[in-house]
């Protein structure tokens, strides 16, 4: 069996637990449970343990109150995390760390030289040479240019996307 390189995935807007997100994003669930089943599985679908994988925030419902299960949530997830920290993020960075994020941001990153990865979008004049991969606006209608690119699971089948090829695509743009 062929042995397939690392790869780096992206993510954004899950909110683990959040039963009210259903109902505000239409989400195609009956409950959170089944929500959450979904996101976990697409998950574990297509990342594997020594791929990195980077979620653009509001990981989980802020009713996570148990760290430990939030913990084990996070941690049965493979991947190498890191977190650039949303609006419903509400917890410090330690906490973060501690459920099983290696990287933790609360400011957009610089990836790749030339793409900005951040939960909100980072409006960029035309002079600009970077992409912004973005979450926060779920399934929102914004007509934006194509160098941004929405990273929420509502619009992107409630999988991670494969951050590569969409790199590639972008520098063909």
């Amino acid at each position: 069996m062929e042995e397939r390189s690392k790869m780096n995935w992206i993510i954004s807007d899950t909110h683990f637990g959040h039963a009210n997100i259903i109902k505000y994003c239409n989400r195609p669930f009956t409950n959170v449970t089944t929500m959450n089943a979904t996101l976990i599985r697409n998950w574990k679908a297509l990342v594997k343990n020594d791929d990195t994988i980077w979620h653009l925030g509001d990981v989980a419902n802020n009713d996570f109150k148990d760290k430990t299960i939030l913990s084990e949530l996070i941690h049965s997830l493979p991947g190498h995390k890191n977190l650039i920290i949303g609006n419903h993020d509400k917890q410090d960075i330690n906490h973060w760390h501690d459920v099983g994020f290696e990287f933790v941001s609360l400011y957009p990153v610089i990836y790749e030289k030339f793409f900005i990865i951040s939960h909100d979008i980072v409006f960029l004049n035309d002079k600009m040479p970077y992409a912004n991969l973005h979450g926060h606006i779920h399934n929102a209608k914004v007509d934006l240019s194509d160098c941004y690119v929405n990273c929420c699971v509502e619009v992107n089948d409630y999988k991670p996307i494969n951050l590569d090829e969409k790199i590639a695509l972008l520098n063909r743009k």
